[in-house]
Parts: C-alpha cells; sequence; structure tokens
C-alpha cells in the first residue's frame, strides 16, 4: 500500500456528527470528501418540511467544510440522496440559494432513506488549509495543485 497522509478534523466531527465509524470530513492531497450529511432534526423532533430539510442539511455541508478551510464555492461534486426523487426540483430551489454558476457536478441517488435527503461533497481544499491540516513538512508541490 503507498504511503499517503490524509487528515480528518475532530472539529467537523463535534459540529456535524455522523454516525458510526466515520470522519465527517477528510483531506488528502488538495482534495476533500465528506460523509454523507442529513438534514434531519434531533431524535423523536417531527419531521420537517422538505424544504427545511434541505437547508439543514446544505447548511450542515457547509459547516463540515469549513472546518477544513473549504468552501461550498470550491464544491467540484455533490452526491444527493433523496428518499423520492421527484423531489429534485424542490432541492434544486433550496440549491440555488447556497450555490451559484457554474454548479458542482452533481449525481442523484434515490435510496430508501430515514430522512429526506442526505448530501455529500468532494471539493477542493485550499493550499492554506491543507499546509495548516498535515503540517508544511509533509505537502509537496504535487499535493497542493
Amino acid at each position: 500500500m503507498s504511503s499517503r497522509h490524509w487528515a480528518s478534523s475532530p472539529r467537523a466531527q463535534e459540529s456535524v456528527p455522523v454516525p458510526g465509524n466515520a470522519s465527517t470530513v477528510v483531506m488528502y492531497a488538495g482534495m476533500c470528501w465528506t460523509a454523507s450529511i442529513t438534514g434531519e432534526g434531533d431524535a423523536g423532533a417531527p419531521a420537517a418540511p422538505f424544504d427545511v430539510e434541505c437547508r439543514r442539511a446544505i447548511q450542515r455541508l457547509r459547516t463540515a467544510l469549513s472546518t477544513v478551510g473549504t468552501v461550498l464555492d470550491d464544491v467540484l461534486v455533490l452526491t444527493v440522496s433523496l428518499r423520492d426523487p421527484s423531489m429534485l426540483a424542490a432541492f434544486d430551489q433550496v440549491m440555488g440559494e447556497f450555490f451559484t454558476a457554474p454548479y458542482p457536478a452533481r449525481t442523484l441517488i434515490g435510496a430508501p432513506l430515514q430522512g429526506e435527503l442526505s448530501v455529500s461533497a468532494q471539493a477542493v481544499c485550499r493550499a492554506e488549509a491543507v499546509l495548516r491540516r498535515v503540517g508544511a513538512d509533509r505537502v509537496s508541490k504535487e499535493t497542493l495543485i
């Protein structure tokens, strides 16, 4: 196995926890990936309207990315899992509140979720965030490209 350096964000895990043995966001070679992030409310809370759940999921995604110095404009690929894929137009409307053109590439998955949706992202990490997370001594020029 190749020697690779990746870093997870404990701050992301605290602010946007994901269940099980998974990191909320990881960085490797100038890129970052998030786990699936939902828009569900607290356990036992009544279900929120679809648009509220969408906003909450994207806000949590933004929070997770911010813990590694990345913003929504850095997202290259957004994966959206919807319990009801016919709700894509409603998701698009909310997505437009957070993302501007050029939009990230997107994959839509229909899935039997507990809530209405989950989102995950692949994003470019800003060079200063990579340097801060893995240490300047372990970062090569190729890592930042």
